[in-house]
């Protein structure tokens, strides 16, 4: 089967460009926001999640273990959901398969908007990225 990493990767700095720049009390905000949702603490078994904001030169956000790690010039609500979504659907296991696109497309819908969702869903249609069962 053909690999959604490419097409994907490229979606998504789309979308983080095109997003606006959060400070760090909004970005917490937005993350406590998901994390404190009933929801999200059923998806990660109440987990505690951490947030870390990464060093000046870091120039990407990641994933790692219970612990999110946002880079300069990516604090927006894409990134945190893109993030979070990994906490959901570990990349050990999934990598930016149809499940993780399709949790990824669920917390867009729900903590950022359906306009963004039906936008970004329209995306995924578009450039063949699989969110189906």
């Amino acid at each position: 089967p053909r690999s959604t990493l490419f097409p994907y990767t490229t979606l998504l700095r789309s979308l983080i460009n095109s997003q606006k720049e959060m400070s760090q009390g909004a970005a917490r905000g937005f993350f406590n926001l998901i994390t404190t949702n009933k929801w999200f603490k059923k998806q990660t078994n109440n987990r505690k999640i951490k947030l870390i904001f990464g060093r000046p030169n870091l120039t990407y956000s990641y994933c790692r273990g219970n612990e999110i790690v946002l880079a300069a010039g990516q604090l927006n609500m894409v990134v945190i959901c893109h993030e979070l979504a990994h906490i959901i659907v570990p990349k050990a296991k999934q990598h930016h398969n149809a499940n993780f696109c399709r949790v990824y497309l669920k917390m867009v819908k729900k903590f950022i908007g359906k306009k963004e969702y039906h936008q970004l869903k329209k995306q995924f249609i578009k450039n063949n990225i699989n969110f189906r069962k």
